[in-house]
């Protein structure tokens, strides 16, 4: 379990963007990874499920993974239903972010991933920093925070063109 908590926490803690891609059937462990990477990009014809109720196994751990990516109601779901999710219903729940044809899914990924390097990289940090951060903040705290982060990284020779 821990490797897998473990697993997890390092998605959450990179400073840098975690990209995935899904092709096929993400199940389980594979479901809770395209979870919580920061994006992730599907291909159209992608599954994802998270299995383990109908086995009596306990889905708390690929639960976990969800948490902050779906709302409280869709994670149930997920979780009691053992229902087998296209790309499409994965993205309207909240854990994809892009759902494009299977023969598009590499030009996708290195779409994003090219958009990502050309970017100066204490942009690229603080975007990533910000969405962790932020979203256990109140309103007023994320505001300030992100105030903070502008100032700090626009003063960077990096940001300058």
């Amino acid at each position: 379990r821990d490797t897998v908590f473990n697993c997890y926490g390092a998605f959450r803690q990179s400073p840098v963007p975690v990209v995935a891609a899904v092709q096929g059937r993400a199940l389980g462990f594979g479901c809770a990874i395209a979870a919580c990477a920061d994006i992730t990009i599907a291909s159209a014809d992608a599954v994802f499920q998270m299995p383990e109720f109908d086995a009596n196994i306990m889905p708390t751990i690929a639960m976990s993974a969800l948490l902050g990516k779906v709302n409280a109601k869709q994670l149930m779901y997920i979780a009691y239903s053992t229902a087998k999710l296209g790309a499409a219903d994965a993205q309207r729940l909240g854990f994809v972010s892009e759902v494009v044809p299977a023969m598009e899914l590499d030009a996708a990924i290195d779409r994003i991933t090219a958009q990502i390097l050309k970017a100066p990289q204490p942009a690229v940090l603080a975007i990533k920093e910000f969405a962790r951060a932020a979203s256990e903040m109140n309103i007023a705290g994320a505001i300030e925070y992100a105030r903070s982060l502008h100032a700090v990284v626009n003063s960077s020779s990096e940001m300058r063109p």
